[in-house]
C-alpha cells in the first residue's frame, strides 16, 4: 500500500501535478481514518 502510494508521489510530481497529489493524499488519509475506525469498532464488539 505504501510502496504503491509513494509510487503515485513519485509518478503526480515528474508530471508536476500539485493537484493530483493533494487529492490522493486526502483519499489516502481519508482511507487510513476509515480503516482504524472499523479496527476500533470491531474490538470494541
Amino acid at each position: 500500500m505504501w510502496s504503491a502510494f509513494i509510487l503515485g508521489i513519485i509518478g503526480f510530481r515528474q508530471e508536476k501535478s500539485a493537484l493530483a497529489i493533494i487529492i490522493m493524499g486526502i483519499c489516502a488519509f481519508a482511507l487510513v481514518v476509515l480503516y482504524t475506525y472499523a479496527v476500533i469498532s470491531f474490538l470494541e464488539h
